[in-house]
């Protein structure tokens, strides 16, 4: 979900999504070498009557996952439920959006790290 499908103010008929269903997404991206995980998104999770929502961001050697997962929990919500549901949605593309930063590493001095053994 990249951006919020549910934008209109107002809404007189139910949102029916067919049948309640699961998504997950994950994405691998290998981090190059030399370079080191400035800043990532926090992981965001919650559950209410609307869906079940899990986002995390790990390290995982040199690969950076990132895993989405979301379950709705109904198939239709009724035109009361459109203001919980254009948030919720509205918070999930906003996360998806969050960008992972990479840095160059600094090279250590090699003179330090001698010292640093030999101690």
């Amino acid at each position: 979900i990249t951006t919020n499908p549910f934008t209109s103010k107002e809404r007189d008929y139910p949102i029916d999504f067919g049948y309640s269903y699961a998504r997950e997404f994950i994405s691998k991206f290998e981090i190059p070498e030399g370079f080191v995980v400035s800043a990532k998104p926090e992981d965001l999770s919650f559950d209410n009557s609307v869906m079940n929502f899990k986002y995390t961001t790990q390290q995982q050697d040199n690969q950076l996952v990132i895993t989405g997962v979301y379950i709705l929990k109904k198939a239709v919500y009724s035109p009361k439920e459109i203001n919980r549901v254009r948030h919720i949605f509205g918070q999930i593309a906003n996360k998806y959006k969050e960008q992972n930063e990479l840095e160059e590493q600094k090279k250590q001095d090699t003179r330090q790290r001698k010292r640093a053994c030999i101690n």
